[in-house]
């Protein structure tokens, strides 16, 4: 599955306007490491289809965008939610990592709590564990 590339002029629309969080790797034609993450993004893509967008910028062909978001090296992947950047890091990355980056803005589903929120729950005293298996009839 082929990234979507995205240019200053479609970046707007494509990642500030999305409804999705935006996982926005910047990287060019002449990156090795690029090339080796392509496979990762890919099937990170296709795994959060419908959930999260995946895009590439070329940064010799969008370099004022590149500059605006002070992006230094490459391959530096941003996550945007909201229309804002949320979160980001430099260097290939394994597709656990990856994910890792986008992980805490991917819609849930309403009502799921992470494990660790549920822990939390537990010792503020705000929720209690309520055994709901069959007990042996009497």
């Amino acid at each position: 599955m082929a990234l979507a590339q995205i240019s200053e002029q479609t970046f707007e629309q494509e990642v500030l306007h999305s409804e999705l969080p935006v996982m926005v790797e910047f990287g060019a034609e002449w990156c090795g490491p690029c090339k080796t993450v392509a496979p990762e993004l890919a099937a990170l893509a296709q795994e959060l289809e419908g959930k999260a967008k995946i895009v590439t910028v070329d940064i010799d062909k969008s370099p004022m965008l590149a500059r605006a978001l002070g992006i230094q090296s490459v391959p530096t992947f941003v996550v945007f939610h909201n229309g804002q950047p949320a979160g980001g890091k430099a260097g290939a990355m394994k597709r656990a990592e990856l994910r890792k980056l986008i992980e805490p803005f991917l819609p849930r589903t309403a009502g799921a709590l992470k494990p660790e929120e549920v822990a939390e729950l537990l010792k503020r005293g705000q929720i209690s564990l309520v055994d709901t298996r069959e007990a042996p009839v009497f």
